[in-house]
């Protein structure tokens, strides 16, 4: 996970801040013996709400970029 977010801070400076914690939690949940209480799960969601807006950012601008008959391609998750 740590990998991804090291390029994902990359690509989305602005958001790097937030990639980081949502990371550092999430590994700590999966795969620590120290549970993540309820008030950091709500700290995350804040986060994300900060996250969210950047990332649609990005990926406007990156599909702007790309030649048209593959803009509208479906996007395959």
């Amino acid at each position: 996970p740590f990998e991804h977010a090291v390029v994902l801070s990359q690509t989305v400076p602005e958001g790097a801040a937030p990639i980081q914690r949502i990371t550092a939690t999430y590994v700590r949940e999966q795969f620590s013996q120290a549970p993540v209480s309820p008030a950091e799960l709500g700290a995350l969601s804040g986060e994300w709400l900060k996250l969210q807006p950047l990332l649609k950012r990005y990926w406007n601008s990156y599909k702007s970029r790309l030649p048209l008959w593959q803009r509208f391609k479906p996007v395959r998750w």
